[in-house]
Formats: C-alpha cells, structure tokens, sequence
C-alpha cells in the first residue's frame, strides 16, 4: 500500500522518526536523535506547506524537541533557531485557536 500511495504515509513515517529519535535521546544516542529529528522536521514542514492548519502544531514540536537536543548538543545557535520558530508558530497557533495552544505557547514564553 505505501508503494501506491507513499505520500499517504508521511504522516506516519514523520511521526515514527519523531518518536524514534525520543526513544534514541532517552539512550544517550545523540546523533542518532538528530538525524531523526531533523528528517522528521523536513518531512512535516513539507506536509506543512501543503496543510498548514493540519501540520504546523507537529512542526513545532519536533522543533521543541530539536531545541531540548541542540541544547544537550552545545548547539546554541541552532537552538535558537529552532526555539524562535516553534516560538512563532505557536504564537500564530495560539492567536488562532485561543485555549488551544495557550499551553504551548505559554511553555515557550517561559523558556525564555
């Protein structure tokens, strides 16, 4: 089925990636975790430019956890970044969806 249809499952591979690389953090594999990370990234910003209200919140995330592994990583800079853009499409999401996202949006404002 996914040979038909592969774009049916990038959803899930992103989704299993995300994970995998949250299983690989919690073992100390770091650079493992970063490959997984950022594939998923690529993946749900792709996914995300073709359904912004369905993929943004997961591009966000997986930027969180990028955050939380750059950090580990010594990888300021790159922390930065990844904060300041799930930063922003949290504060879009929040702005949109009032209650919905304040928590998110909330938890960002105060890793500043």
């Amino acid at each position: 089925m996914a040979e038909q249809n592969p774009e049916a499952y990038k959803p899930d591979v992103a989704a299993t990636l995300n994970n995998l690389g949250s299983l690989l953090y919690a073992t100390n594999d770091l650079k493992q975790t970063q490959d997984y990370y950022e594939e998923a990234l690529e993946i749900r910003r792709e996914l995300a430019k073709q359904n912004p209200k369905a993929y943004n919140s997961y591009v966000a995330m997986t930027l969180n956890n990028l955050v939380i592994l750059y950090l580990e990583l010594k990888k300021k800079g790159d922390a930065e970044k990844a904060y300041q853009g799930a930063h922003d499409i949290y504060q879009k999401l929040a702005g949109r969806h009032p209650g919905a996202y304040e928590i998110d949006y909330a938890g960002q404002l105060a890793k500043r």
